[in-house]
């Protein structure tokens, strides 16, 4: 039988599919505006900086524009509620819908969280393979040197690759657990605006700049109904201002900071975008192998091995967050970083091998001729 019938077999195609995902990452808005209109970022053409009345104008009016949002989406990090205006906008977007579930929270640490997921996931499918192709004898799980040569190389990739990771993961989840009590203690009369922290003074030129605090302060009375009271009363605006974020937002944020969902949804793009371009290199290989050395069940048992590894790839995940969560109330403690990060790296350990343990167990289990875990990797 020829090589390549199935699949052509070259590693060009597994590079192939990397650079593909990644080109599609990095340039998709620009290839959806062949079928769809393009989409701009319209913050400056909906408040204009240079025209004081119009800007005004479009200050009181900043609910409209946002009523014509479908969702929105908020690059989060833990310096946004202590900005007047990102607290702001929230508020304005959630004035007319009252619909805080269309408010998508996404940390800005998960952009170098998916790159090292995807890094992560991708060196552990090409240790795989290549200790499928050349290290039959390395890895032969029926000697002792086989055993030790695998949980070496367990443990050199878990303590390599995965820290880095585990700990911007726990430096987000420790951020993320503190936006409740964010929201509880917000004071608007103390959150920065960029005119009051300049002094009013713009900072290239000097020049008088107009007090966004006060037209802010002016749209929060008019929601509250005092719109005829004094703008200098800002325990009232204050009040106001709280109790519509406490009725509207903080229960909504609350549930989807807690719930992992948004958090495994990037992670779990990555671990497929590491994951798929090897599975051609491994189907043009282990399908050929099925054909020509059938009924024996070695290559038949590396499909198996294959997609036991893809379906382990979300519960692998979902470990990593449960232990990133229950490891926020050391990591406020910076003497303890590091042996969080170690302890971490350790269980992870601990359940990549039981993952194969139980991979070898089924293999080992499994009627007819398929009695013996033999060249598990091979």
């Amino acid at each position: 039988m020829p090589d390549g019938w199935l699949l052509p077999r070259t590693a060009w195609w597994t590079v192939f599919g990397h650079a593909s995902g990644i080109f599609m990452l990095l340039f998709w808005q620009h290839l959806r505006e062949l079928w769809q209109p393009r989409l701009s970022f319209l913050d400056r053409l909906c408040i204009p900086q240079n025209d004081l009345e119009t800007k005004s104008q479009c200050i009181y009016g900043l609910a409209s524009f946002l009523n014509k949002s479908d969702d929105l989406i908020v690059l989060w990090s833990p310096q946004y509620f202590s900005r007047l205006w990102c607290t702001y906008e929230i508020a304005c977007f959630l004035m007319r819908r009252k619909e805080a579930h269309r408010i998508k929270f996404l940390p800005v640490q998960i952009s170098i969280i998916w790159l090292l997921t995807y890094v992560s996931v991708a060196t552990t499918w090409l240790s795989f393979l290549l200790g499928q192709r050349y290290g039959s004898d390395a890895f032969n799980w029926n000697h002792t040197s086989g055993k030790i040569n695998l949980a070496l190389l367990i443990l050199l990739q878990i303590g390599i690759l995965y820290p880095p990771l585990f700990y911007l993961l726990n430096q987000m989840l420790h951020d993320m657990a503190q936006l409740p009590g964010q929201l509880q203690d917000f004071d608007i009369r103390t959150a920065q605006c960029f005119c009051c922290s300049n002094n009013h003074l713009h900072p290239s030129n000097g020049a008088q700049i107009q007090c966004d605090r006060q037209l802010i302060y002016g749209v929060l009375q008019m929601w509250s109904g005092h719109a005829q009271a004094e703008i200098g009363n800002e325990e009232q605006i204050q009040r106001a201002f709280k109790r519509h974020l406490d009725k509207h937002l903080r229960p909504s944020v609350e549930q989807a900071f807690t719930h992992s969902g948004m958090l495994m949804r990037p992670l779990i793009s990555a671990a497929a975008m590491g994951s798929f371009p090897f599975m051609y290199d491994f189907i043009a290989y282990e399908g050929r192998r099925v054909v020509l050395l059938w009924p024996r069940e070695s290559p038949i048992r590396n499909f198996g091995l294959a997609l036991y590894m893809l379906f382990w790839m979300p519960v692998f995940l979902r470990c990593l967050l449960l232990l990133g969560k229950a490891s926020i109330r050391w990591w406020s403690l910076p003497c303890c970083r590091h042996v969080v990060v170690a302890c971490q790296a350790l269980a992870m350990f601990l359940i990549s091998v039981a993952f194969i343990m139980a991979y070898m167990v089924s293999i080992a289990v499994t009627p007819g001729k398929w009695k013996s875990p033999e060249h598990a990797l091979c």
